[in-house]
């Protein structure tokens, strides 16, 4: 339990859980991670927003725009319903 339970509260959460398993994010993994997020981050406010994914994401190549099933926007609805905004 004391490996899982890292804050000492008594219970195991899902991340406490994941973590355990993983083990620790490496120096490495880190600088992807870092690499990633500000690229995401594209006005660097620290803060990720629809409008940074909006300026970066291309759904010109996605099979259904190339088919004429959709359009980009619709892809790019679609994508943005996957997340908790």
């Amino acid at each position: 339990m004391d490996h899982f339970d890292r804050d000492k509260n008594g219970t195991v959460s899902y991340d406490e859980f994941l973590r355990a398993i993983k083990g620790d994010i490496n120096d490495e993994r880190k600088k992807w991670i870092k690499l990633a997020y500000d690229k995401l981050d594209v006005n660097k406010d620290g803060l990720v927003k629809l409008g940074d994914i909006a300026q970066i994401y291309d759904a010109s190549q996605h099979p259904d725009v190339i088919d004429g099933k959709k359009t980009p926007d619709e892809i790019y609805a679609d994508f943005m319903s996957q997340w908790d905004t």
